[in-house]
């Protein structure tokens, strides 16, 4: 009586032989069915509230399965057997509604879901049902199968995912932080301001934002250079370095950006975007403190340099 079988033998002996069944089936109906109207988005979900429809469901599968005229019917025989596949359409369905404010998109995408599932398992889990044997799938369909799964997802890596489906500009700007990744051809610099080296990007406006960093926010430059934004663009970075002046490289020097001050000084900026190196990169023996210490006056100094900070 452990597993679940034999606790499905329980409820179902108990309430048949209490003649219950009605009455439960009823009652986590009606439960289920007002759940529609307990919660609402302050709720945390999914979370503990979710065993309500579960325990529900169960109820009402449980209670006179057999008697019952709501579920024992063609018509929720076909909606359980398609049910999966309705499952999987409804995400994506959702998603897309959501994404194009799609009106009324509630009932459309109930439609679309139930319409979409049952082309679906026919097409796709019915056949894999038939060539179901002794619970092993043939060979023969398996040897059909693959070749699309591998021709599909080869064809999305390739792609870097399915770009078509953004309108042109949004296409052109995701291509260009996919292509940033892998690119190092890093501009040189083409303005000087107090000895600091900076790549600038002049956008024709009154508006100022600063990238301040190592090679994680040189990386970025091909991708911030694409976007029509109202800043004018400041890039100073030093690869493999650190803002903190207790960051010594061995190979080659770090004042571009340890010196940052200089430049907070001269230009008003809007907005701040930095990233964090290795923080115990180089890191002098028992200089941990010291670099905290110079780091927290480094977020400090941006922070009142400019109205945000990233």
């Amino acid at each position: 009586m452990g597993n679940d079988g034999g606790w499905n033998r329980i409820f179902l002996s108990y309430n048949v032989k209490k003649n219950n069944c009605k009455k439960v089936r009823d009652f986590w109906t009606i439960i289920d069915n007002s759940i529609l109207f307990m919660f609402d988005s302050n709720d945390l979900w999914p979370g503990y509230l979710a065993l309500v429809p579960v325990l529900g469901a169960y109820f009402v599968i449980i209670s006179c399965q057999n008697e019952s005229k709501l579920t024992n019917n063609i018509v929720f025989k076909y909606i359980g057997l398609w049910s999966y596949s309705i499952y999987l359409w409804h995400w994506p369905l959702v998603v897309y509604g959501k994404y194009y404010n799609v009106e009324n998109w509630s009932l459309v995408g109930i439609i679309l879901s139930i319409i979409l599932g049952v082309i679906s398992f026919n097409l796709i889990e019915g056949h894999i049902s038939k060539n179901m044997v002794g619970g092993k799938v043939k060979i023969s369909f398996i040897v059909l199968l693959l070749p699309l799964i591998i021709s599909f997802t080869g064809y999305v890596y390739n792609k870097n995912g399915l770009v078509e489906r953004f309108d042109q500009e949004k296409r052109e700007i995701l291509q260009s932080a996919q292509r940033a990744v892998g690119d190092w051809n890093y501009p040189k610099p083409n303005l000087n301001i107090s000895k600091l080296y900076i790549r600038y990007i002049d956008n024709k406006s009154d508006k100022n934002i600063l990238f301040i960093g190592a090679s994680h926010i040189e990386q970025v430059y091909p991708y911030v250079s694409k976007l029509k934004i109202d800043y004018n663009v400041y890039f100073l970075t030093m690869g493999g370095c650190f803002v903190t002046p207790s960051m010594k490289h061995p190979q080659w020097e770090c004042s571009n950006i340890q010196n940052y001050k200089v430049l907070l000084e001269s230009v008003r900026f809007e907005k701040i975007v930095t990233s964090f190196y290795n923080f115990n990169s180089y890191l002098p023996k028992d200089g941990l403190l010291e670099r905290a210490k110079e780091y927290d006056e480094f977020l400090l100094n941006i922070k009142n340099h400019a109205q945000e900070v990233f």
